[in-house]
Protein backbone atom coordinates (compact mmCIF):
# COMPACT_ATOMS: atom_id res chain seq x y z
CA UNK A 1 0.00 0.00 0.00
CA UNK A 2 1.07 3.66 -0.48
CA UNK A 3 -0.23 6.73 0.49
CA UNK A 4 -2.21 9.19 -1.88
CA UNK A 5 0.97 12.18 -1.67
CA UNK A 6 2.90 9.67 -3.63
CA UNK A 7 2.31 10.76 -7.41
CA UNK A 8 2.21 6.92 -8.62
CA UNK A 9 -0.19 5.88 -6.10
CA UNK A 10 -3.46 4.79 -7.43
CA UNK A 11 -6.01 3.07 -5.44
CA UNK A 12 -3.29 2.61 -2.62
CA UNK A 13 -1.60 0.28 -5.02
CA UNK A 14 2.07 1.73 -6.11
CA UNK A 15 1.82 1.35 -9.75
CA UNK A 16 5.94 1.84 -10.67
CA UNK A 17 8.72 3.85 -9.43
CA UNK A 18 10.95 4.18 -6.73
CA UNK A 19 14.59 3.55 -6.62
CA UNK A 20 14.81 -0.39 -6.93
CA UNK A 21 12.14 -0.13 -9.97
CA UNK A 22 14.36 2.94 -12.03
CA UNK A 23 17.43 0.50 -12.06
CA UNK A 24 16.01 -2.78 -12.97
CA UNK A 25 13.69 -0.78 -15.69
CA UNK A 26 16.72 0.79 -16.86
CA UNK A 27 18.97 -1.96 -17.01
CA UNK A 28 16.31 -3.47 -19.54
CA UNK A 29 15.71 -0.26 -21.47
CA UNK A 30 19.56 -0.35 -21.90
CA UNK A 31 20.03 -3.26 -23.15
CA UNK A 32 17.30 -2.42 -26.06
CA UNK A 33 17.65 0.88 -26.91
CA UNK A 34 21.26 1.46 -26.15
CA UNK A 35 22.40 3.34 -22.47
CA UNK A 36 21.18 7.63 -23.20
CA UNK A 37 18.02 6.21 -24.38
CA UNK A 38 17.00 3.49 -22.16
CA UNK A 39 18.38 5.50 -19.11
CA UNK A 40 16.08 8.41 -19.74
CA UNK A 41 13.41 6.11 -20.46
CA UNK A 42 13.50 4.76 -17.24
CA UNK A 43 13.57 8.18 -16.21
CA UNK A 44 10.55 9.04 -17.63
CA UNK A 45 8.38 5.50 -16.40
CA UNK A 46 9.95 5.53 -12.66
CA UNK A 47 10.03 9.31 -11.96
CA UNK A 48 14.23 7.92 -10.80
CA UNK A 49 17.20 8.66 -12.74
CA UNK A 50 20.55 6.20 -12.43
CA UNK A 51 23.56 8.30 -11.40
CA UNK A 52 25.52 5.96 -13.51
CA UNK A 53 23.94 4.28 -16.40
CA UNK A 54 25.40 1.02 -15.33
CA UNK A 55 24.21 1.61 -11.91
CA UNK A 56 23.33 -1.39 -9.82
CA UNK A 57 22.75 -0.02 -6.24
CA UNK A 58 19.24 1.02 -6.61
CA UNK A 59 20.45 4.31 -5.43
CA UNK A 60 18.99 6.67 -8.00
CA UNK A 61 17.84 10.26 -7.76
CA UNK A 62 14.57 12.34 -8.60
CA UNK A 63 15.28 13.50 -12.31
CA UNK A 64 14.93 17.57 -12.32
CA UNK A 65 12.37 18.76 -14.74
CA UNK A 66 13.98 21.09 -17.30
CA UNK A 67 13.22 24.90 -16.14
CA UNK A 68 11.02 26.80 -17.82
CA UNK A 69 12.12 30.39 -17.47
CA UNK A 70 15.91 31.18 -17.66
CA UNK A 71 17.54 30.16 -14.64
CA UNK A 72 21.01 31.90 -15.19
CA UNK A 73 22.57 35.40 -13.87
CA UNK A 74 21.55 38.04 -16.85
CA UNK A 75 24.07 40.56 -15.62
CA UNK A 76 26.68 38.73 -16.93
CA UNK A 77 28.94 40.49 -19.18
CA UNK A 78 27.76 38.32 -21.71
CA UNK A 79 24.59 37.43 -21.17
CA UNK A 80 22.08 37.41 -23.84
CA UNK A 81 20.55 36.11 -27.36
CA UNK A 82 22.86 34.98 -30.04
CA UNK A 83 22.57 36.03 -33.49
CA UNK A 84 19.73 33.59 -34.43
CA UNK A 85 17.73 33.73 -31.05
CA UNK A 86 17.78 30.21 -30.77
CA UNK A 87 20.48 30.03 -27.61
CA UNK A 88 21.04 32.06 -24.73
CA UNK A 89 24.02 32.95 -23.38
CA UNK A 90 24.03 33.69 -19.37
CA UNK A 91 25.98 33.92 -15.66
CA UNK A 92 25.80 31.02 -13.36
CA UNK A 93 23.12 29.67 -12.13
CA UNK A 94 20.95 32.08 -9.58
CA UNK A 95 19.92 31.71 -6.01
CA UNK A 96 16.68 31.78 -6.23
CA UNK A 97 17.00 28.55 -8.84
CA UNK A 98 19.11 26.56 -6.57
CA UNK A 99 22.91 27.99 -8.00
CA UNK A 100 25.73 28.52 -5.83
CA UNK A 101 28.45 29.29 -7.87
CA UNK A 102 29.85 26.39 -8.14
CA UNK A 103 30.16 24.23 -11.34
CA UNK A 104 29.94 20.79 -9.92
CA UNK A 105 27.07 21.50 -7.44
CA UNK A 106 25.21 23.47 -9.97
CA UNK A 107 25.28 21.02 -12.31
CA UNK A 108 24.38 18.21 -10.06
CA UNK A 109 21.23 20.54 -8.61
CA UNK A 110 19.97 20.87 -12.43
CA UNK A 111 20.57 17.49 -13.23
CA UNK A 112 19.98 15.56 -10.04
CA UNK A 113 23.24 13.49 -11.45
CA UNK A 114 25.23 13.05 -14.75
CA UNK A 115 26.71 10.32 -16.36
CA UNK A 116 29.73 10.50 -18.79
CA UNK A 117 28.60 11.10 -22.46
CA UNK A 118 28.76 9.05 -25.11
CA UNK A 119 28.91 9.56 -28.54
CA UNK A 120 25.04 8.84 -29.26
CA UNK A 121 24.46 11.87 -26.68
CA UNK A 122 23.82 15.41 -27.81
CA UNK A 123 26.58 16.48 -25.09
CA UNK A 124 30.27 16.60 -27.13
CA UNK A 125 32.01 13.51 -25.46
CA UNK A 126 33.98 14.43 -21.91
CA UNK A 127 30.76 15.69 -20.99
CA UNK A 128 28.89 14.56 -17.70
CA UNK A 129 24.96 14.62 -19.08
CA UNK A 130 21.90 14.34 -16.50
CA UNK A 131 18.92 12.17 -17.44
CA UNK A 132 17.18 15.11 -18.12
CA UNK A 133 19.28 16.09 -20.96
CA UNK A 134 21.10 19.09 -19.27
CA UNK A 135 24.73 18.69 -19.31
CA UNK A 136 28.48 20.34 -18.52
CA UNK A 137 31.50 20.79 -19.88
CA UNK A 138 34.38 21.57 -17.63
CA UNK A 139 36.23 23.24 -20.21
CA UNK A 140 34.81 24.62 -22.59
CA UNK A 141 35.99 26.91 -26.28
CA UNK A 142 36.47 30.03 -23.79
CA UNK A 143 38.19 27.62 -21.18
CA UNK A 144 35.71 28.07 -18.91
CA UNK A 145 33.02 25.83 -17.21
CA UNK A 146 29.56 25.97 -18.67
CA UNK A 147 26.44 24.09 -18.34
CA UNK A 148 23.85 23.43 -21.33
CA UNK A 149 20.12 23.29 -20.79
CA UNK A 150 18.39 22.19 -23.19
CA UNK A 151 15.19 24.27 -24.86
CA UNK A 152 11.85 23.89 -23.53
CA UNK A 153 8.82 25.52 -25.13
CA UNK A 154 9.43 29.27 -25.59
CA UNK A 155 12.74 29.23 -23.25
CA UNK A 156 15.46 28.90 -25.60
CA UNK A 157 18.81 26.72 -24.91
CA UNK A 158 20.62 28.93 -22.56
CA UNK A 159 23.92 27.84 -21.77
CA UNK A 160 24.94 29.16 -18.17
CA UNK A 161 28.78 30.12 -17.95
CA UNK A 162 30.90 29.91 -14.67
Amino acid sequence: MCNGDDPLCFSGVRAIGGPAAGTTIATGLQQVLGASVGTAAACILTGYCSQESDDTSGSGTQCPDLPDVLVGDQSHPNAGPNKKGKKHTSGPLLPEFGGTGDYETDLQILTGGTRPAIDTDSAELGSQIGNNGIFGRRKNKSGGASIDIPAKGDRPHETLHY
